[in-house]
């Protein structure tokens, strides 16, 4: 469990962690977080994660204003929502008929449909 301030690395080990138990693979670059496979199928295009190291870090302290679990415990609530949300988005991958991204909305992470150029 990391200390009060989890790192970029710890927030974004925890991510791919909540893909695992949601059969989801997600890897990390540095071009940021991707899902490359979901249920043991790896996917023609990934789906990238639009969010930064500062912005899971600002979705973990908004997720730790909820005061779900006792102060001590931050890091098992946002390990419980995160992962919750992310469930969430991938079933609104599926509901998109267009390409996605992951993004950091009101409510945790989200399919948001790609803008393309």
């Amino acid at each position: 469990m990391p200390s009060s301030h989890p790192t970029t690395a710890e927030l974004t080990q925890s991510v791919i962690a909540a893909g695992r138990e949601w059969q989801v693979e997600i890897s990390s670059s540095d071009q940021g977080l991707r899902i490359t496979g979901r249920s043991g199928k790896q996917l023609d295009v990934p789906i990238e994660f639009a969010v930064t190291g500062d912005d899971l870090y600002a979705y973990y302290v908004e997720v730790g204003k909820s005061r779900l679990y006792p102060e001590d415990q931050k890091w098992q609530q946002w390990q419980s929502l995160m992962s919750t949300h992310l469930l969430e988005a991938l079933h609104e991958l599926d509901r998109h008929e267009a390409p996605c991204v992951i993004t950091v909305g009101t409510t945790g992470f989200t399919a948001t449909p790609r803008q393309l150029n």
